[in-house]
């Protein structure tokens, strides 16, 4: 990839090792998010201290907090530079890592739930602010290459830990993405000497209140955080236990598609690139393809549960769903060319933000739309599943729609078409 050549060349190697060493915090935070409550969930219930619901909260405050913080860190990303931001974020990441695990109480747990949420996604601004300073020609490229790597945690959370967490007690495991992390943190902070940029003038909220007012940043907003919330809602609520419930899996094949879906979305962070050639590099066609897949997906899904093709096709509606959750550096990339270069950072934040705002919301409406129907035999009835798609297949086609408005940001690919 083509970095920027106007920088200082010795600047230019720090940063690169700042941001080699930011991928890696960012993949201990996309780790992070499986860890609690998925990987851990019968070691914290079996504390005997800690409800459902205040697991689940444990869960769900990671996410409210990692969207927050996503505005905040934007708007102080563009003001302040990436290592400054890296650096901040990183630093709320390993202390809510780390805290969590040698917590003895349930406020003790959220606080530092929350203090690691705020860190993941302030240190990912930090990496966004870092890839367009140094990779700016090829910045869809770069992202999809962090996030590639970056996903690779979802899976890593799962299996390996779990074995982790049954050799050694789940607090010692819960330690080590922490101890990880404050390795890395200590090796950005002696590499920063030298990168860090002077703080930008002006008013800080200003660039904010023009992208809120900008409406076709909503083009891309709303259609991205539809497929971002359908996909995540899969994996993290019904994908597995629709299986087991609905067509008797048995768990352990359950689990295995879900971790196969989450190293094909990890592979799709770089297919996309391979997507964005074959429509001549053209951004719209490309979102496009994926809010179509994840209609097609939501609709092959209600049919599944209505007995049109049953399993397989389920399959492959969970698959469908999963092509756009790779689609996130695409959807950056679209962000960034809205606005002003000196904007990036804030315009990740605001496609990250709404793209985690989804995902909190969806999985907490998703749970109450199964929660109306009375559970058979432990298992959650197929015409929950009917109902829920049935509203999805709404959402899914009336999210699509902005991206039909959205002008083409690619202005080479716009000339040449």
């Amino acid at each position: 990839m083509e970095v920027n050549k106007t920088m200082d060349p010795l600047v230019q190697k720090k940063k690169k090792a700042i941001l080699c060493l930011g991928v890696l915090l960012y993949f201990l935070t996309t780790m992070s998010k499986v860890l609690v409550p998925a990987t851990i969930l019968d070691e914290l219930l079996g504390l005997g201290t800690l409800s459902m619901v205040q697991i689940s909260l444990l869960g769900g405050c990671f996410w409210y907090a990692y969207a927050i913080s996503q505005l905040l860190a934007g708007i102080f990303s563009d003001r302040y530079g990436g290592v400054r931001i890296l650096l901040l974020g990183g630093s709320f990441f390993t202390i809510g890592a780390l805290g969590f695990p040698l917590s003895t109480s349930f406020s003790q747990m959220l606080c530092f739930r929350i203090l690691a949420g705020l860190g993941a996604g302030t240190a990912f601004l930090g990496i966004a602010k870092l890839l367009a300073d140094l990779y700016s020609r090829n910045y869809s490229i770069a992202m999809g290459t962090v996030l590639f790597i970056a996903f690779l945690g979802t899976p890593c959370g799962t299996s390996p830990m779990t074995a982790l967490v049954k050799a050694s007690g789940w607090r010692v495991a819960m330690l080590l993405p922490g101890a990880v992390a404050l390795v890395a943190q200590i090796a950005i902070l002696s590499l920063s000497k030298g990168t860090i940029q002077p703080a930008r003038r002006g008013n800080a909220l200003l660039p904010l209140w023009k992208m809120i007012h900008n409406g076709k940043m909503w083009m891309i907003c709303i259609p991205s955080s539809i497929m971002y919330g359908a996909y995540y809602m899969i994996i993290t609520l019904i994908g597995q236990k629709s299986l087991t419930d609905i067509f008797e899996m048995n768990c352990i094949t359950a689990a295995r598609i879900m971790l196969f879906l989450t190293f094909f979305v990890a592979g799709m962070t770089m297919g996309v690139n391979a997507l964005l050639r074959l429509f001549g590099n053209r951004r719209k066609a490309t979102a496009l393809l994926g809010g179509g897949c994840t209609v097609a997906g939501v609709i092959a899904g209600y049919l599944s549960f209505s007995g049109t093709g049953a399993l397989p096709l389920l399959i492959i509606a969970y698959f469908l769903l999963a092509i756009p959750g790779g689609f996130f550096a695409l959807f950056c990339t679209i962000g960034k060319e809205l606005n002003p270069p000196e904007d990036t950072g804030l315009a990740v934040a605001a496609i990250n933000f709404m793209a985690s705002s989804a995902v909190a919301t969806f999985q907490y409406f998703g749970g109450m739309i199964l929660g109306q129907f009375p559970l058979v035999e432990q298992h959650v009835p197929m015409e929950a599943y009917q109902t829920l798609f049935k509203v999805l297949a709404g959402i899914a086609c009336c999210g699509i729609i902005p991206l039909l408005c959205l002008p083409e940001t690619n202005i080479d690919s716009s000339h040449a078409h």
